[in-house]
């Protein structure tokens, strides 16, 4: 039975992953985000002919590809003060609370699998694993834009910001991080958020 999917998301050639010097000196060794900046720190032998030879056979001659997804808005995640974990200010530490939709899954699933028939395709034969990583140690990297949180709507029942990102209850405060948006998308925010950022701010000038 083939899932029903909905949601946005691409599939690209990650042209930082191993396909410059610096990126190869980066991601050398690492099997996930928290090993990713480990780079040559783990292989004391790779220095001078070695690491010679090692940026000869490696440099440009890797293939990667990835895939971004936008994931379903869960009530459940969340961001919350932790109850034991304290800052350095003896504050209570903020902590993120995510989980995974079954869309969720099904969707990175099936990138995953295509992902893997284009390096097939490509000609990589081997350290090639099968479906999603969801922060597991394997040869692949799971990463995050978290965002939501103080989504914008148009009913102050179902939204904390108005379209123009003021809070329902509060005259002048406005919201213009990722915490606006109701979404991950399908694709970095950054853009997205800096525009919707000048945006709101255009509105304030003009209220002034």
């Amino acid at each position: 039975m083939q899932e029903q999917l909905w949601a946005g998301a691409v599939i690209y050639n990650n042209t930082s992953d191993r396909a410059l010097p610096l990126a190869l000196a980066r991601n050398f060794g690492s099997r996930d985000l928290d090993t990713l900046w480990t780079g040559f720190n783990g292989d004391a032998d790779l220095k001078s002919d070695a690491l010679n030879d090692f940026l000869d056979t490696s440099f440009g001659r890797g293939l990667s590809v990835t895939f971004m997804a936008n994931q379903v808005p869960q009530k459940t995640n969340r961001i919350e003060l932790h109850p034991t974990v304290k800052d350095k200010w003896g504050r209570a530490a903020a902590y993120i609370i995510k989980g995974w939709h079954s869309h969720d899954v099904a969707l990175m699933n099936r990138l995953a699998t295509q992902c893997r028939d284009v390096l097939l395709k490509g000609g990589v034969s081997d350290q090639i694993g099968s479906g999603a990583v969801f922060g597991k140690d394997e040869l692949a990297r799971c990463a995050n834009h978290i965002l939501g949180g103080a989504r914008f709507g148009l009913d102050p029942d179902d939204s904390v910001l108005d379209p123009d990102c003021r809070a329902w209850a509060f005259d002048n405060l406005y919201v213009t991080d990722g915490s606006f948006m109701p979404t991950s998308g399908g694709a970095n925010p950054t853009l997205t958020i800096q525009a919707n950022a000048w945006r709101v701010a255009e509105l304030i000038a003009r209220r002034v």
